[in-house]
């Protein structure tokens, strides 16, 4: 019998690829709907962190640092070592700051960690 013969068509390989392909994603989807089923059931419907009410005050007082010490996005982001973007992100509530970053952006803006956090207290009703 010929060699060609036994060599399965360019369609029937093609086929093959798509049908593995495709139980692939659907093994990939289901990990990620168990993974978020996990997630789900850990956060026990608290709020996402960025929009906790206790989140809300850190953002306009990022902003607020940043102007009173005469600062662009730019200039703070150059000063930081990150893009503007970042530093727009971290003002809007789009991408949360975590205490050293934030002790980082008063230290940019010519203020005290400790006296900008008790100010985010203050802010915070605490």
């Amino acid at each position: 019998m010929p060699a060609w013969v036994l060599l399965p068509s360019a369609n029937t390989r093609r086929n093959e690829i798509q049908t593995s392909l495709f139980a692939f994603e659907m093994r990939i989807l289901v990990c990620l709907e168990n993974r978020n089923k996990l997630f789900l059931a850990d956060s026990a419907g608290m709020p996402k962190s960025l929009q906790a009410q206790r989140y809300r005050q850190l953002p306009a007082m990022l902003r607020d640092m940043r102007e009173k010490a005469g600062l662009t996005q730019r200039d703070l982001g150059k000063k930081l070592a990150i893009s503007h973007v970042m530093v727009h992100n971290s003002e809007t509530a789009e991408r949360r700051v975590d205490v050293t970053e934030f002790a980082d952006w008063c230290v940019a803006c010519k203020l005290d960690p400790v006296e900008a956090f008790k100010d985010l207290q203050r802010r915070r009703g605490k």
